[in-house]
């Protein structure tokens, strides 16, 4: 019997890069998502000036980071 040995996943060389800018899009996304949900004013960068954009441009924002986001690190590194 053989002892069970976790298996090696070889990862292709740019997906340390492609899960870290994964993370950001992950990342920049929650605090827009949260606060277009609970109603409350957030800046977005298609925000003109120094103003805040409303709750629904910021659910938008949060929902367009999430999908960039969880494609690109949930198909990357599996070969």
């Amino acid at each position: 019997m053989t002892p069970l040995r976790p298996q090696r996943r070889n990862l292709c060389p740019g997906s340390p890069i492609i899960h870290f800018i994964a993370a950001a899009f992950l990342t920049n996304g929650i605090p827009h998502f949260v606060n277009g949900v609970s109603g409350r004013r957030f800046r977005i960068p298609f925000a003109q000036g120094a103003k805040l954009a409303s709750p629904t441009a910021n659910v938008v924002w949060g929902w367009a980071n999430f999908l960039i986001a969880f494609p690109s690190r949930s198909g990357r590194s599996r070969q």
